[in-house]
């Protein structure tokens, strides 16, 4: 484990961070600093910072939640440090989870037996969500035409022009044809029957949308699946329905729970927010994490376990308390009452819900009590050396994680302060990793929800740069392959098969356990994509030899006339090649590295749920991975898996940047 080494200077309390030397300079923009500094001087300076912010609670225009009761954010703060991949280490936890997913599904009418458990996935967001959702309808698509013995290569997505961006990025990063049916004026909505006239053979889903980003209005689903069952009857196909109820999901039950919308819909296969997905064998993976058996089908593996435990709080809210204006409950006269002892009321000794809401609401305090009493089940965050993240922050870092929790860092118009400690953080990390930008100008990279999503992003950046080369040679494109060595996370498995990239593994030996350079450019040829090396192997921590690497394949693409890259996977070694090793050359020194990940929540020191993806320069992020939007007034360039992400974690990872600069990253302890 890692643990920096304070100064005496750094740990001196200020008593005033104005007379002192850290209130008057700015704070760095592109380079980490030199020196550390105090604390309390830390905080208060990025503190000030984001006063340019928009207040969250005025923040009207981004469909998000910005306050939630004090009882809530207290859960928050207290498993902000539980990494959720860790399900043998946070069983209770885990078990929140489960118990939400089986409560929304059974909201949604989904066909399950009564102590039966549901099939979804808590994600970051919607945008998470849909992509497992429609990755699932192309799997199973495709998997249908193989034994049909029919073509798989041109599947489509049939949807409204008034989809979020999120359904774009999907069927551009997966490679599936986006048939929009264009709106019309006074008509803001996908019309049903347009959209069954595109529908062909080739359709993996129809995408219907609860609550138009455009108006609010709900699509006629129950129209849609009508139709859409008179011609699978015609035709002998069987395409689906995906509804989209990022917005109306948490509505549509309680206000019109008449409204036939959900899986009471014959052809209703899945639904986000949460992704009830059917998903297929191929779309799950059993990893044996910290001696248990784990099945994961997301994207991001480390998660904050946070917002599983305050989702669980549903059952504070109940049926009938869910009325709504702007969507805010109306809280009964009983539900605030305070409980002055939760365990001498009526809510102390049941056990809370498993499979279905609630039918009466529950006091926040008793609500509270009682989600805090069964996380007593999960293990100390503190005590697990285990799981590779940070467990423990300093208390003005969590006061910054407090205060920020509430603003959503998509919103980057409404929040330009957030936006800027974001773009300073990928200018330092970058220049640590001496990427090829000049002293004041930015480097290119994102912040992500871990080094899964940036491994993902990295990896279809490559693949999309060799199409297009490819393309553009008239050679063919279809056979995509990566390098890399076996004893990779099983991230790298998962962007493989979903993104269709076949992967060949150099397999490990006793005594050797990394990849061996020159196995692995013997297995490079004009379809690799790039060749991926791991700083900080999950099996011993050592770091695969990137120099060597580099040297062996210079060799290669020069006999052969290719230009195979090299990804570096730095997600443990980021953090520490540059500050006690600083002569190894695994970065951006080397000619054919041209992209590295890195997690800001293992040795970034940050609390689970930060990652980071930096690019060598512009040109190794293809533009046709990149989405320029018009949200809330400014055009934003996205190109992450992810939509609606807190902002926390980025400014966490801000204020150790500062706040130990390079002096307290050289003095390291290593357990």
């Amino acid at each position: 484990m890692v643990f920096p080494k304070p100064s005496s200077e750094s740990d001196l309390f200020l008593h005033s961070n104005f007379a002192s030397c850290y209130g008057g300079d700015s704070l760095p923009r592109f380079s980490m600093p030199e020196n550390s500094m105090p604390k309390e001087a830390a905080y208060q300076n990025i503190h000030d910072e984001l006063q340019l912010d928009a207040i969250p609670k005025l923040n009207l225009a981004s469909f998000v939640t910005t306050s939630m009761e004090e009882e809530c954010n207290k859960l928050i703060m207290e498993s902000i440090n539980k990494n959720y991949v860790d399900m043998d280490e946070y069983p209770a936890t885990t078990d929140l989870h489960n118990r939400c997913v089986n409560m929304i599904a059974r909201l949604f009418h989904a066909e399950i037996g009564e102590d039966e458990n549901a099939i979804g996935a808590g994600t970051v967001g919607s945008s998470e969500a849909i992509m497992l959702a429609g990755l699932a309808f192309k799997k199973k698509w495709q998997n249908k035409r193989k034994a049909e013995g029919k073509p798989y290569d041109k599947p489509n997505l049939v949807t409204g022009s008034n989809v979020q961006v999120c359904w774009e990025k999907f069927a551009r990063y997966f490679e599936v044809e986006l048939r929009e049916v264009e709106v019309r004026e006074g008509y803001y909505v996908m019309d049903p029957a347009k959209a069954v006239e595109l529908v062909d053979e080739n359709t993996i889903c129809v995408a219907a949308i609860l609550g138009s980003t455009y108006n609010g209005e709900f699509e006629d689903v129950k129209l849609l699946n009508d139709l859409l069952l008179q011609k699978n009857k015609q035709t002998g196909w069987d395409t689906p329905i995906h509804v989209d109820a990022a917005s109306g999901g948490f509505i549509a039950p309680f206000l019109y729970p008449e409204l036939e919308w959900d899986f009471r819909l014959a052809l209703v296969k899945s639904i986000n927010p949460k992704n009830d997905s059917p998903l297929l064998s191929s779309h799950l993976y059993t990893i044996n994490l910290l001696s248990i058996n784990t099945t994961a089908c997301l994207f991001n593996s480390p998660h904050p376990t946070s917002k599983p435990n305050i989702t669980f709080s549903l059952c504070c809210l109940s049926h009938h308390q869910t009325h709504f204006t702007m969507v805010f409950p109306k809280p009964s006269s009983e539900s605030d009452l305070f409980l002055h002892s939760n365990f001498a009321s009526c809510y102390g000794g049941d056990s809370l819900p498993r499979f279905s809401m609630p039918e009466n609401s529950m006091p926040k305090e008793a609500a509270y009590q009682n989600i805090h009493d069964e996380l007593q089940l999960d293990a100390i965050p503190k005590l697990n050396l285990a799981s590779f993240v940070t467990t423990s922050m300093e208390e003005e870092c969590n006061k910054l994680i407090m205060e920020s929790i509430n603003k959503n860092y998509v919103d980057m118009d409404e929040y330009p302060a957030t936006t800027d400690l974001h773009n300073r953080c990928v200018n330092m990390i970058a220049r640590l990793f001496h990427a090829e930008i000049g002293e004041d100008e930015n480097a290119i990279g994102a912040g992500t929800v871990g080094s899964s999503e940036a491994i993902m992003l990295a990896g279809l950046a490559f693949k999309k740069k060799w199409q297009n080369k490819r393309k553009a040679e008239g050679k063919p494109y279809d056979k995509p392959n990566l390098v890399t060595g076996s004893n990779v996370q099983v991230c790298w498995e998962k962007f493989a098969r979903y993104f269709e990239v076949e992967l060949r593994e150099v397999e490990v030996r006793e005594g050797y356990y990394v990849m061996d350079p020159a196995k692995a450019v013997e297995l490079v040829d004009e379809n690799t994509i790039c060749v991926a090396a791991i700083l900080g192997s999950t099996y011993n921590g050592e770091f695969e030899d990137v120099k060597l690497l580099n040297d062996l394949l210079l060799q290669k693409n020069k006999q052969t006339g290719w230009d195979t890259p090299i990804h570096v996977d730095a997600a443990s070694g980021g953090f520490i090649a540059p500050f006690l090793y600083p002569e190894l050359e695994w970065d951006f020194r080397l000619a054919l590295v041209k992209s590295i990940n890195v997690s800001g929540h293992k040795y970034g020191l940050v609390y689970a749920g930060i990652g980071w993806v930096i690019w060598r320069t512009k040109d190794d992020l293809p533009e046709d991975l990149v989405f320029h939007i018009n949200y809330l007034g400014a055009d934003q360039p996205t190109f992450t898996l992810n939509f609606s992400k807190g902002s926390s974690q980025i400014i966490a990872q801000y204020y150790q940047l500062i706040r130990l600069g390079q002096e307290h990253m050289m003095n390291m302890d290593i357990y």
